[in-house]
């Protein structure tokens, strides 16, 4: 038997949305309960969704940094690591809010731009490694057109800001 746990927060126009699937483990004749990660809607805003995997890929580089910098991983390792993720994803939410009121006239992000910053993300990132890369993405329940949106976004932000920015 499978329950879906649910959680809503409402915070304005951006909601939150926590959700856990739980079978409980009977094959061990003990009253267990596993959790089954799946890839869940972390926030809406407005019409769009932040999904678990979108968090966890742009989590993935810090994440391997704090690996390097505590092997044993720990207490300090798990503060900075959760800090981490929900920076990324006030981020994700900030950039949606801001691309909802700020979009008028559109502002079209061209392919190639897209691609160069994939590019720079591998690059910069993984070290070059597109296999590596890939395989993150794998991890991380995500196709390479979710990044791409991913990074579409963020250079709509960058656009809009750069609009936005007082003229000197």
């Amino acid at each position: 038997m499978k329950k879906n746990l649910r959680h809503l927060h409402e915070v304005g126009q951006v909601t939150l949305l926590i959700s856990l699937s739980v079978l409980p483990n009977t094959a061990l004749g003990q009253n267990k309960l596993d959790l089954i990660a799946t890839n869940q809607v972390e926030a809406k805003v407005n019409d769009r969704v932040i999904t678990e995997s979108q968090v966890a890929i742009l989590l993935a580089p810090a994440k391997a940094l704090l690996v390097k910098r505590f092997p044993g991983q720990g207490p300090e390792y798990d503060r900075l690591l959760e800090k981490s993720r929900k920076n990324i994803l006030q981020e994700l939410i900030d950039r949606q809010k801001l691309i909802a009121r700020l979009n008028q006239p559109k502002v079209q992000i061209k392919q190639d731009a897209i691609e160069n910053e994939v590019q720079r993300e591998i690059r910069d990132n993984y070290k070059g490694d597109v296999d590596q890369f890939r395989a993150a993405l794998r991890v991380n329940r995500m196709t390479m057109d979710g990044f791409r949106l991913l990074v579409q976004d963020r250079l709509l932000e960058h656009a809009l800001r750069s609009r936005e920015a007082p003229k000197k």
